[in-house]
């Protein structure tokens, strides 16, 4: 499985870590960056991404208002980086904190598909049985 991410952080060296995470420890391809929420979705929109890898400080749209606004069966998968464990309790979503090795936090996104995935093929079963 081949994922497009965009990684949303208001640091440039933040944004080029990640991006060596993804492309060069996990092999897959960032397709765009972006310094708040309002880009994070503008840019996820235009290259179709899978992942929104989002500082858990970013503003304009926080994390948590991209959790509320990206749709779980049609958007990307929206992944938080926390700083703290007690950020997440305010949220719904993924997340991670910052500190965790880059193979597990390779490994909480692929869990994470894969149950997006699960989840759209009952959806479609679901669709699929009612229209007959």
């Amino acid at each position: 499985m081949h994922l497009r991410f965009v990684v949303v952080d208001a640091r440039p060296t933040a944004r080029a870590a990640l991006r060596e995470v993804v492309e060069e420890q996990w092999g897959w391809s960032v397709v765009g960056d972006a310094v708040d929420g309002f880009e994070a979705i503008r840019v996820a929109r235009n290259e179709d991404a899978d992942v929104l890898l989002v500082d858990a400080a970013v503003e304009g749209l926080d994390l948590k208002a991209l959790f509320d606004l990206v749709d779980p069966v049609t958007g990307p998968l929206v992944v938080g980086l926390l700083d703290f464990p007690h950020q997440h309790a305010a949220s719904k979503g993924v997340a991670v904190l910052k500190g965790a090795p880059p193979e597990h936090v390779r490994n909480v996104i692929l869990g994470s598909l894969e149950k997006k995935m699960a989840s759209d093929e009952a959806r479609l079963q679901l669709t699929e049985e009612g229209d007959r």
